[in-house]
């Protein structure tokens, strides 16, 4: 193409630190309480969950280590994060795939997390990945999202072992719009300020949404 994909520049960064990704990140605990406000809002009958850019499959440890009756499938575009995550947690599964197109899946979930991919997601692809997910999430399906949050102005790309690592800031108030026009209802949000040991200091929105009837946020009927 004629154009740089943002997406796949990025991915192909972050598989070039993979195992330093997971050895500072894996057992991080600070969002903890909000995956059990998230897992506390499933159903019995809820138990297939997307983890959309699951990197080394951390939220998906922490989702079977609480929840083991889950059935979780994690999505990563980063070959390496995949590897990582199959031997970390062996009871999920997990495969290299584009979290913008999910159609090729062959099934529908209950719920779903998506913990910093938007952060790395241009706004055309965040509409495009949202809408993916909508489309594969059953009526009244939970979703858990996290992002960092700040000014447009500080979106940017840097350079990481000869690949463009992008990163999208957006304000919560973006993000939730975002995620109505998707079809998407928030029920809970909060800022947090960022781990001690994350590379740059920002504050973190934690969403938990729910899928509405249709795109636009409306209720089904």
């Amino acid at each position: 193409m004629g154009f740089e994909d943002t997406c796949n520049s990025t991915a192909r960064a972050f598989g070039s630190v993979a195992q330093r990704y997971t050895d500072k990140y894996f057992d991080l605990t600070d969002y903890q309480p909000q995956l059990d406000r998230f897992l506390s809002g499933l159903n019995a009958q809820q138990n297939a969950v997307l983890d959309l850019a699951c990197g080394p499959g951390n939220v998906s440890a922490y989702l079977l280590q609480q929840a083991p009756h889950l059935h979780v499938l994690g999505l990563d575009l980063a070959p390496e994060m995949i590897e990582i995550a199959r031997q970390k947690v062996p009871g999920a599964v997990f495969e290299v795939g584009d979290c913008r197109e999910l159609s090729g899946l062959g099934q529908s979930f209950d719920a779903a997390v998506f913990a910093f991919g938007l952060s790395y997601l241009s706004d055309a692809d965040a509409a495009r990945c949202l809408q993916s997910l909508h489309a594969q999430l059953r009526p009244g399906a939970w979703l858990f999202l996290s992002t960092l949050t700040g000014e447009p102005t500080q979106s940017g790309a840097a350079e990481l072992n000869g690949h463009r690592l992008h990163t999208f800031y957006r304000p919560a108030a973006a993000v939730l719009t975002q995620l109505r026009s998707a079809g998407f209802t928030p029920s809970f949000h909060e800022l947090v300020a960022s781990p001690a040991n994350a590379s740059v200091s920002t504050q973190d929105l934690i969403v938990i949404a729910r899928r509405s009837g249709r795109v636009g946020g409306l209720e089904p009927s």
